[in-house]
């Protein structure tokens, strides 16, 4: 049985400004990197005839439709205002330690649209990070992040994966950790969280006395050591600390 460490347990905790400055930067950014609903960012479809033009177009080079695509693009750009308000105010108020009003923000603009969508997936695992892991608010956190992963999909979907598995893999519940960590993987490939996913994914691999898995995993954690987060420096403690006990 793998003794976990003060490190491995309070890494939710060590990683909370990182995905908090993540969010905040695609917030900041969102015109250029958001796909809404309606289609990518450089394109909007209309609802008229449903056909996809230029996000610049004023009107709609098949039907002609002008009113319709101006309603749709000061719609968009109040969700991206709305969602970068949310975020900054969260950051601010968990830096502060006024995690109820960080909580209160958050779901005021989760509970704003009963239709999941991308700003209420990054504002779920935002407030996740921020909020109830630091209480280990765990099972208010899974409600939220069940709703992401039943209802969403994409790298969101992937991050809210990552956090239904560090909760369980905290909770000593190691085969559901496992299989919450592997879908992570599958939709992160190529971010941060994949570091994150291969973190885990090494660690259950110790504990379930598989070493040699472990290895692989944690080292090619390490091997995206220019990543920025800190998982792959978290690898190689491990690596090291598995080396010197052989």
């Amino acid at each position: 049985m793998c003794i976990l460490k003060p490190m491995e347990i309070l890494l939710p905790i060590l990683a909370i400004s990182f995905i908090v400055w993540w969010n905040i930067f695609r917030s900041k950014k969102a015109m250029e990197h958001f796909k809404w609903d309606v289609g990518l960012n450089s394109e909007i479809q209309c609802s008229e005839c449903l056909a996809w033009i230029p996000r610049e177009a004023r009107k709609c080079m098949h039907c002609g439709s002008k009113a319709q695509i101006e309603n749709m693009l000061a719609e968009t750009t109040e969700q991206e205002n709305m969602l970068a308000q949310t975020i900054e105010q969260l950051r601010i108020y968990a830096e502060k330690g006024l995690l109820d009003k960080a909580e209160e923000v958050s779901l005021e603009l989760i509970n704003s649209d009963s239709k999941m969508n991308e700003d209420i997936a990054i504002t779920i695992n935002t407030l996740v990070f921020s909020v109830y892991f630091p209480q280990k608010e765990y099972e208010k956190a899974k409600v939220l992040l069940e709703r992401v992963v039943n209802e969403f999909s994409g790298l969101q979907a992937g991050i809210a994966y990552g956090n239904l598995g560090i909760i369980e893999f905290n909770s000593k519940r190691i085969p559901e950790a496992k299989e919450c960590f592997s879908k992570s993987f599958d939709l992160v490939k190529g971010t941060w969280a994949e570091d994150e996913a291969l973190y885990y994914l090494g660690l259950i691999a110790i504990n379930q006395g598989n070493e040699k898995k472990a290895i692989t995993l944690l080292e090619k954690c390490y091997e995206h050591i220019e990543s920025g987060t800190d998982y792959p420096q978290l690898a190689k403690m491990k690596l090291d600390e598995i080396f010197s006990q052989k």
